[in-house]
């Protein structure tokens, strides 16, 4: 017999659902269903376990362990919200920023680099790939076919705030490594850069894409050929490390698993209107866009000028 029905039956009172989510919300607040999560933090699943296993001993003797792994688990949080509020902080200022120059539309044009006194906050990541033909109703025969892979690459500036997304044709893309990262982000900031002089960069801690010799080359290529007049690039903990770009490209895969696509030209105009505000843009890299995507050799071009920095992974920031 329902709940609802049993109380009845008992003449006790009997409240709606609706009801019932409301008062629960309001006197026991701190209770609530864990949500399902991505890219859990390894260190503190581990801290979760080992604090579990002394808990489970029932032995007073280990309450002084179980207190040190309880205090370094408390510091490694404290560390991933102090990252956290250094970048809030960062996307702040770079808003702030774009602001006090007077600039409320998001420019359609390139624009000259360094050519601004402007401080820009920008981060990337690599998002799932994308397959075409899809449908939001497959039929069972399409689904034991091998689709056509596209990559997503997202470059968020979050000072305005927009996206530029690279959609790269698996038979354009030549690998998920520093010379690609490297390649975009030449691209993206000779075409959609706001010609700033201070650029503010933070991504994840992929030591093959992104936390690397080549990236860091790169960076402080483009300071010593006048093209930025200061770069600083952060590495946000472990575990700890969703941001804006993950917030658009889920825009883009909710508009994505409601959309029939069949086409690269589906997938663009699928990204396009992801956003109702337009946050979300599209950069070809086929054969019809005018500003081509150009790959090359940066990590052995830029190791005849710069030596290597040792030990790089251990640090989270560099300027």
């Amino acid at each position: 017999m329902p709940m609802n029905l049993r109380l009845q039956s008992q003449n006790k009172p009997v409240i709606g659902y609706c009801a019932f989510k409301h008062y629960w919300k309001k006197n026991c607040p701190h209770i609530i269903f864990s949500k399902p999560r991505t890219d859990l933090c390894m260190t503190c699943d581990n801290f979760k376990k080992e604090i579990n296993k002394v808990v489970a001993d029932l032995d007073e003797k280990r309450d002084d362990e179980k207190s040190r792994i309880y205090r370094k688990a408390l510091d490694h949080i404290e560390d991933a919200k102090k990252e956290r509020a250094y970048y809030t902080a960062c996307t702040t200022l770079a808003e702030e920023h774009y602001l006090k120059l007077g600039l409320k539309n998001i420019p359609t044009q390139s624009i000259k680099p360094n050519s601004r006194n402007l401080m820009q906050h920008y981060s990337w990541d690599f998002a799932q790939q994308l397959h075409y033909p899809y449908e939001d109703q497959q039929v069972g025969p399409i689904y034991f076919k091998t689709p056509r892979k596209a990559q997503l690459f997202g470059i968020c500036c979050e000072g305005i705030p927009r996206q530029t997304n690279y959609l790269i044709d698996e038979a354009n893309f030549p690998d998920k490594d520093a010379n690609t990262v490297i390649s975009i982000l030449d691209h993206f900031f000779t075409y959609h850069g706001l010609g700033e002089k201070y650029a503010c960069l933070t991504t994840d801690n992929c030591v093959g894409q992104n936390k690397n010799n080549a990236v860091l080359h790169y960076l402080l290529y483009r300071v010593l050929a006048g093209l930025h007049d200061n770069i600083e690039l952060s590495f946000m903990i472990v575990g700890h490390t969703k941001f804006a770009p993950d917030g658009n490209e889920g825009l883009i895969r909710k508009r994505y698993r409601r959309s029939n696509i069949y086409t690269y030209e589906d997938l663009v105009q699928t990204i396009l209107t992801s956003s109702d505000n337009g946050h979300n843009t599209c950069q070809r890299t086929d054969n019809k866009d005018s500003q081509p995507l150009i790959y090359r050799d940066w990590s052995s071009w830029l190791l005849k000028f710069f030596n290597k920095l040792p030990d790089i992974t251990s640090y989270r920031h560099f300027s």
